[in-house]
């Protein structure tokens, strides 16, 4: 009977060309130009490096709060509401402090630190804004009276 070389029971599959240790060859580069920038363009990093899908900031289970957000929101609307109470003369040191802290928390938002109180954040940062503003005319109308 023929001898036959051995092969493995489970084969089949590429084998690599006869005469090479196998970890040689390799296909050939199809001419033309290579993938990539053209020249001169540079690709930006976090184009690159970033999952398009993410939300950016810590993880949702080590997200540690924007605490500042909420104080920020509700002074703001406190210093909104002391127009309607008659104790207008509050309202532009309650605005400044609830525009500060607007700004506070969405520094931390911005630079990634949380993901958390963003609409806390708007909201008492338009309110905030809005306040102090009328509470300086309040005052200058109250000290020019």
């Amino acid at each position: 009977m023929g001898t036959t070389p051995e092969r493995p029971e489970a084969g089949g599959g590429f084998e690599p060309p006869s005469g090479s240790a196998g970890g040689d060859w390799l296909p050939p580069v199809p001419p033309g130009p290579q993938p990539g920038p053209p020249p001169g363009w540079r690709i930006s990093p976090k184009a690159v490096d970033l999952d398009p899908n993410d939300q950016g900031g810590p993880a949702p289970w080590e997200d540690p709060g924007n605490s500042v957000a909420g104080v920020a929101l509700g002074m703001s609307v406190a210093a909104f509401g002391t127009f309607f109470v008659g104790a207008g003369v509050l309202a532009f040191p309650l605005g400044l402090v609830g525009t500060i802290l607007s700004v506070i928390g969405r520094g931390r938002i911005q630079r990634g630190e949380t993901r958390q109180g963003k609409v806390e954040v708007g909201v008492g940062l338009a309110v905030g804004v809005v306040t102090t503003v009328l509470g300086a005319l309040l005052l200058v109308a109250l000290i020019a009276k």
